[in-house]
């Protein structure tokens, strides 16, 4: 408990020092030559590019712990965002290619049976052409997942070591279908495991969230900006109430919560206004009905 007070107020420094460094990075990029592909959001959503910066969070976001948390906690961490590129194809070949030996491994049927007073099970295993079948047509998901367009994969690092009040990590892989040129929507893949330690006056508030799932992202491109509403919905959120009532550490003043909503939304626009340099702001909620908003700002370079 006396460390968390330590660190808080460690944090406290990180925090300036945190949005010193973002200021400090969008004075030295603003020069950065101009690249007209580059600039266009319609390019940043059809063409292959890499960003890699900083983002900053205030506000009741999924992982604050909700109404129950009367504290507002700040996320500060490190993001990379790819579009179309290999990652997510990637990882999915490799899924499918596991489960595919998963299933050319296990037997084919079993059944049970009692006689004499006895109990039998009788385990039928598939031959080796029904494993090469079934490998077979695993290597060809696989080779269809690792070279599919409009795949992009966004990686977020969170640490209280950049002023924050939040650690953890969480990652999306998504698969896009674009429509009507300036439209594109995109299903995927989800994880992360997030926790928030705060003070509040002299309050320890601890918030554990945890993120499997399947996100939705709309976009839509203009020639400048690019508009994006993102849904997560987080499967550990229908047995975990996103509505759990905290409990006291006996013996302590500590709050614990778990909290994982079900559909967490973020509503935002992003652009590449100064050449390399990448903005994002967005507004998210833990959901639409919980009236409880965040704030999330991104800088960055985009290759």
């Amino acid at each position: 408990m006396k460390r968390l007070r330590q660190t808080h107020v460690r944090m406290r420094g990180n925090r300036l020092r945190t949005l010193a460094a973002i200021l400090a990075m969008a004075g030295l990029l603003a020069w950065t030559p101009r690249v007209a592909m580059a600039d266009t959001a319609i390019s940043q959503m059809m063409s292959y590019s890499v960003m890699t910066g900083l983002f900053l969070e205030v506000g009741k976001a999924e992982y604050s712990g909700g109404k129950n948390n009367p504290g507002m906690p700040v996320a500060t961490g490190l993001r990379y965002y790819e579009r179309q590129g290999v990652i997510t194809g990637t990882l999915t070949a490799i899924m499918i290619m596991l489960g595919g030996a998963a299933a050319a491994s296990s037997p084919k049927s079993q059944r049970s049976w009692e006689s004499g007073g006895y109990r039998y099970t009788e385990t039928t295993y598939r031959s080796d052409a029904e494993k090469a079948a079934i490998m077979a047509g695993a290597a060809a998901g696989a080779g269809a997942a690792a070279s599919a367009k409009n795949q992009s994969f966004d990686l977020e690092i969170f640490s209280r070591s950049l002023g924050g009040d939040v650690s953890g990590w969480r990652m999306n892989g998504y698969f896009g279908i674009p429509f009507a040129e300036h439209f594109m929507f995109e299903l995927g893949m989800g994880g992360g495991s997030i926790d928030t330690a705060m003070m509040k006056n002299t309050q320890e508030i601890y918030v554990s969230h945890g993120y499997v799932g399947m996100p939705f992202r709309f976009n839509y491109a203009t020639d400048t900006f690019l508009i994006f509403l993102d849904a997560q919905w987080n499967w550990i959120g229908h047995a975990a109430s996103s509505k759990a009532d905290p409990y006291l550490v006996p013996g302590t003043n500590a709050m614990l919560l778990r909290y994982a909503p079900v559909l967490p939304l973020k509503l935002g626009i992003s652009s590449n206004l100064f050449g390399r340099l990448y903005g994002e702001l967005s507004l998210m909620t833990p959901g639409i009905t919980t009236a409880e908003f965040a704030f999330r700002t991104v800088l960055g370079l985009r290759f």
